[in-house]
């Protein structure tokens, strides 16, 4: 079986501006002790990526006129393809973290792998980084290590425009800037630097460009992607919402007519709009759109109420089988978990909250990226002490409750379906097959009508050849039998047969 999710290690490098310096001389120069001034980078699928005033660079490990880094943190894995990361970075490189928007105070090095860290892993850096004192900077050191933050670490390309190339490390052994800065700090303090002193550093390779790089990874993942359509069930998923999308988003704002939004809010609304009418990508939506979804879905205000919920989530469905690049959309989500976060709680909303919800779910199995992440396994917390949970769990439970509705059974078993008939890894499936095969057993037992038997079938079959050690026998103990579906048509009496077959053989 195909893993549920393909993990690259992430790691953060840190290093220290100042080489020991800060560590050494801080409480001379600084009255206080500080050891390090630390600028950050990213590390993954093989190359290190970082932010300066030279835009967003990226180089081999280690590639950089610093050296080795003086610590190296893993964050965790991803479950974010190259592809995807790549484009991401593009998006980045060419809207929020271009050159000529590096901050030294606000938006610098430490911001950006920040950033990068929540995408790729729903995590942040060290606090210890993060709240450097901002004091520091105010001091001759500081001043100092603004002039050394705002210099290029690595040979650059062009500041503002990362396409086609990202710009590259370049290796050697130019050591100029480091002494330079090591010099200025010991001025700083009145001193000076011995010949014994002299930093050291090995040459670093270089990197090659981002065109050869892109170019790779994409015809690996379209082999990959390929190969895995091959054999894939066609998902079932819903286009007909009763009205356009168009239409969807007038009711929308319609419906939020009397909230007061601010002018973020107003600005994510026209994006929205932009994005589902538009040839644009999701790039076109800001960093505060899902902070837009989550007040609608999660806020609770009174003015905000279901028909609001419905629609946002109608437009979310509509966009999840229309727009390829959603999947973005739902990586940055990675930290605040907003749309899981409201799923989890299926049982407790409205019958048509629950809907909307359980068509979301649904239509985001049309792509094999966004049906990967609804089935991620990493575990998050969840509210109000629930303990944690997964992407998977929180899946299974929405489909569970649809699959059992009696108002939405037609999605619920085909969102069901979907998740039964994707390729996955056994041990996972194990976790949630047994929940999955007594929510099936009840619903054959209801004899819904024969499409939703066929589809009803299909998963029971799935989950006996997935769980082997535990379906089986619980099909034979709990029932009903699957023969007493027989008759009910030619292609399910073709699943009941492979069903009986498997169940021979349990005793």
């Amino acid at each position: 079986m195909a893993d549920i999710e393909a993990t690259t290690i992430v790691s953060l490098y840190v290093y220290d501006l100042s080489r020991g310096m800060a560590r050494n001389m801080s409480m001379l120069l600084l009255g206080e002790q500080i050891d390090g001034i630390w600028h950050t980078s990213i590390v993954v699928f093989g190359r290190e990526y970082f932010y300066g005033a030279g835009g967003i660079l990226q180089c081999p490990p280690s590639g950089t006129r610093l050296g080795q880094p003086n610590q190296i943190v893993n964050l965790g894995t991803t479950q974010v393809t190259r592809s995807i990361f790549l484009q991401h970075i593009v998006d980045l490189g060419t809207s929020t973290y271009k050159g000529n928007q590096y901050d030294i105070f606000t938006h610098n090095c430490n911001t950006f792998s920040n950033d990068l860290a929540n995408f790729l892993c729903g995590t942040s850096i060290p606090d210890s980084i993060l709240n450097l004192p901002r004091t520091v900077l105010n001091t001759p050191l500081g001043q100092i290590l603004q002039q050394f933050a705002q210099a290029p670490l690595v040979g650059a390309g062009i500041a503002d425009n990362i396409l086609p190339n990202l710009p590259r490390g370049r290796g050697g052994q130019d050591l100029g800037l480091e002494i330079d800065i090591r010099e200025r700090i010991l001025a700083a303090g009145g001193l000076s630097m011995s010949d014994d002193d002299s930093p050291t550093s090995s040459p670093a390779p270089v990197g090659r460009p981002k065109r050869d790089i892109l170019a790779e990874v994409e015809e690996e993942e379209r082999r990959e992607r390929e190969e895995k359509l091959k054999n894939r069930e066609p998902p079932i998923v819903f286009r007909d919402f009763g009205n356009s999308v168009e239409e969807l988003l007038d009711e929308l704002e319609k419906s939020l007519a009397n909230v007061e939004l601010n002018d973020d809010e107003m600005r994510c609304m026209h994006e929205l709009r932009e994005y589902a009418l538009g040839s644009e990508g999701s790039w076109v939506l800001s960093d505060e759109f899902l902070n837009l979804i989550g007040r609608i879905l999660l806020s609770g205000e009174p003015g905000i109420g279901d028909d609001s919920r419905v629609n946002c989530l109608k437009v979310l469905a509509w966009l999840a089988v229309t727009k390829d690049d959603v999947i973005l959309v739902l990586h940055q989500d990675r930290r605040d978990h907003v749309l899981m976060r409201y799923a989890s709680h299926v049982d407790q909303l409205s019958p048509s909250c629950q809907e909307a919800v359980a068509l979301l779910i649904c239509n985001l199995f049309e792509n094999l990226s966004t049906s990967e992440w609804l089935l991620y396994i990493s575990e998050w917390e969840s509210e109000n002490n629930r303990g944690p949970t997964s992407n998977i769990r929180v899946t299974t439970k929405v489909g569970v409750h649809a699959l059992l509705s009696k108002e939405f059974k037609d999605i619920g078993s085909a969102l069901v379906y979907n998740f039964v008939m994707k390729e996955v890894k056994t041990a996972v499936f194990d976790d949630v097959a047994v929940e999955m095969s007594l929510a099936l057993l009840q619903f054959l037992s209801e004899r819904p009508p024969e499409p939703l038997i066929w589809r009803g079938l299909k998963c029971l079959l799935r989950c006996c050849q997935l769980a082997r050690a535990e379906v089986p026998s619980l099909v034979k103990m709990v029932g009903p039998p699957p023969n007493d579906l027989k008759g009910t048509s030619a292609k399910c009496d073709e699943v009941i047969d492979a069903i009986n077959v498997i169940l021979s053989t349990i005793h």
